[in-house]
């Protein structure tokens, strides 16, 4: 959710009734929602590849969510050295450029579950949903990019004719087929734990009606990724997923780090410095120290070993994602041979494990990171007009 229709042609544009039936081409699928919706993706990814994930609508939801995910004051107070770690990450699920995100300290969590265990009434139940596991279909599907993987050192000399600069990672995948936006701001210092929860509640209250569970606006609680750092400063990863008819799928080789602007330990203990911890490109150009050159890097910014270790780990989550999401079935991702898509995937390496795990998928994502926008761009980065 981060294009204004640069990387493809409007949804709108595309006769869809001819496209389906087998007349013509699109640079786009018909529908993708398993993978570009958060909420979505949060309960279709494979739980290995993807951050714990709570879907969820109010306030009471929230805590529901919050004790769900093993985080009530029980277990925060084994934390106690470090009350004010963050460990969960609360963001709406269509929202783009950390628009209205909060990173929520153990002290908060603490804060919003005694509020709530005060004053909560009884009765009602909540309708939230956590990501399930997928752990079966997961071996299956990692076991096909490997062999993909395999294959692709044979035939390489024929896809790059077409694809460049593309390293392939062909998926066969057999399957039955908006409030204000926060400012991003830095806080001198942490926001007082009761303002927090207020703040909180105020909004998630505009879903606290009845009968306005249908509308209202869909939350994602999700668990914080303890980052892997490069400078002292947190990053995640920008991919380009290029998605070609029924259904192939390729991983562009310039993966780019997009860091931080400030340094991690300086507020790693603090949800208010959003500097610290929000790390998209669009939303640091907006502080004052922000230096494109230090902070738009290439993976091998890491090292040529890890830089491979992590490229080929991004391979096998992205591919157990897709296949997962395909075997949901069309309602998920509405794949046909004539159609084909370029997605920016966002993700993270976890400090300690060295897991790549997958944050979100963008439809017509920006390419701003590699010096230009716009269909003479992703031409020159596809290296064909339509890899159809």
């Amino acid at each position: 959710m981060e294009g204004i229709g640069q990387s493809h042609t409007p949804w709108h544009q595309h006769d869809w009734d001819a496209i389906i039936s087998g007349q013509g081409t699109a640079d786009r699928y018909f529908a993708r929602p398993g993978l570009i919706r958060k909420d979505r993706l949060a309960t279709l990814a494979p739980v290995q590849y993807h951050p714990e994930t709570c879907v969820l609508r109010t306030y009471n939801e929230l805590c529901t969510a919050l004790q769900k995910l093993h985080v009530s004051k029980r277990n925060c107070d084994a934390r106690a050295k470090a009350p004010a770690q963050v460990c969960f990450v609360l963001k709406k699920a269509h929202s783009s450029n950390a628009s209205g995100i909060r990173f929520l300290t153990a002290s908060d969590v603490d804060a919003i579950v005694q509020a709530t265990n005060a004053g909560a009434k009884s009765g009602g139940t909540s309708n939230i949903s956590c990501a399930v596991g997928w752990a079966a279909l997961a071996a299956t599907a990692t076991a096909a990019v490997a062999a993909a993987v395999h294959a692709r050192n044979t035939d390489m000399a024929v896809r790059r004719g077409i694809l460049g600069t593309f390293v392939g990672v062909v998926m066969i995948i057999a399957a039955s087929m908006q409030s204000k936006p926060r400012a991003v701001v830095t806080n001198s210092c942490h926001n007082a734990v009761v303002n927090v929860v207020t703040e909180i509640r105020d909004d998630l209250a505009e879903a606290g009606k009845p009968g306005d569970q249908a509308k209202a606006t869909v939350w994602l609680l999700q668990r914080y990724v303890n980052p892997w750092l490069h400078n002292d400063r947190k990053f995640h990863m920008r991919a380009l997923l290029l998605c070609v008819g029924d259904l192939r799928a390729y991983v562009h080789e310039d993966v780019r780090l997009l860091l931080a602007t400030e340094p991690f330990d300086s507020g790693s203990e603090d949800g208010g410095r959003l500097f610290v911890h929000v790390t998209n490109m669009g939303a640091n150009r907006g502080h004052s120290d922000y230096q494109e050159s230090g902070q738009n890097l290439s993976l091998r910014a890491l090292g040529n070993e890890l830089a491979v270790r992590i490229f080929m780990q991004t391979l096998e989550c992205l591919g157990a994602t897709l296949s997962a999401i395909r075997a949901a079935g069309r309602r998920h991702f509405f794949t046909t041979a004539n159609c084909w898509e370029l997605f920016g995937v966002d993700l993270l390496v976890e400090h300690g494990t060295g897991r790549v795990l997958l944050l979100e998928a963008n439809p017509s994502p920006s390419l701003a990171m590699y010096g230009g926008s716009g269909p003479a761009m992703r031409a020159q980065l596809l290296a064909t007009p339509s890899p159809l």
